[in-house]
């Protein structure tokens, strides 16, 4: 246990290092007017693995009790199992990612990871197995506008596109540049509304209907 500890802690180590590097590539700090830049997440998530690690060495050198004073077998032989079954299970839910994407495999594998494995009730595995997918696409779909895969279930989303699409090009209507003539408060309200046409010649403005771009058209954002 003591010897596992101290290599998973430097390999955890120096992967951390390598993906802050690969990471600073891109803004790692705050946009304005768009949120984190496209290597933000991974560099601080990797930074804190790296204190982590750090942490792990300087309580292995220190010898204290529990897992850093522990000389017997990193994984018990009745651990072996679980581990193999957990392994497989995620293989699984990676492969179904791509069938019925993130919002489909992602609840299964907690209620088998929750229910299954875990024995936990049903009311705590239906909490964890439904807001965790909800969570997940309003914060990369709704907030930072990155898609998710969802395989063949991606036609049940539409209507959730053209409802923030809707709402977005709502917002670019009224415009939001205090600098801008007509901008504030008040002109806001008295400024008619932009009309302009596209380049096949059909109204483009308010009045146009909207509608849900293709799906090809949807796609991953990487400078974000």
């Amino acid at each position: 246990m003591r010897q596992a500890e101290l290599v998973l802690a430097l390999v955890m180590g120096l992967l951390s290092v390598g993906l802050m590097w690969k990471s600073a590539e891109l803004p790692i700090g705050w946009i304005p007017d768009e949120g984190p830049g496209g290597g933000a997440f991974p560099f601080w998530l990797s930074a804190g693995m790296l204190v982590c690690c750090v942490w792990i060495v300087v309580r292995w050198a220190r010898r204290p009790t529990g897992a850093a004073a522990d000389t017997g077998p990193y994984i018990p032989a009745g651990a072996r199992t679980q581990v193999i079954v957990v392994i497989a299970a995620l293989a699984a839910m990676i492969g179904l990612v791509h069938v019925i994407g993130v919002y489909g495999a992602v609840p299964l594998f907690l209620v088998f990871y929750l229910r299954g494995l875990g024995g936990h009730g049903w009311p705590l595995t239906g909490a964890l197995a439904t807001a965790v997918p909800v969570t997940t696409f309003f914060f990369f779909e709704a907030a930072l506008k990155i898609t998710l895969p969802k395989g063949y279930t991606e036609p049940l989303f539409y209507p959730l596109y053209d409802w923030f699409l809707c709402a977005s090009a709502t917002v670019r209507r009224h415009g939001s540049d205090p600098a801008r003539p007509g901008n504030g408060p008040r002109g806001r309200r008295n400024r008619p509304p932009e009309r302009t046409e596209t380049a096949s010649g059909a109204p483009d403005g308010p009045n146009r209907p909207f509608l849900r771009p293709p799906s090809s058209l949807m796609t991953f954002r990487t400078d974000r």
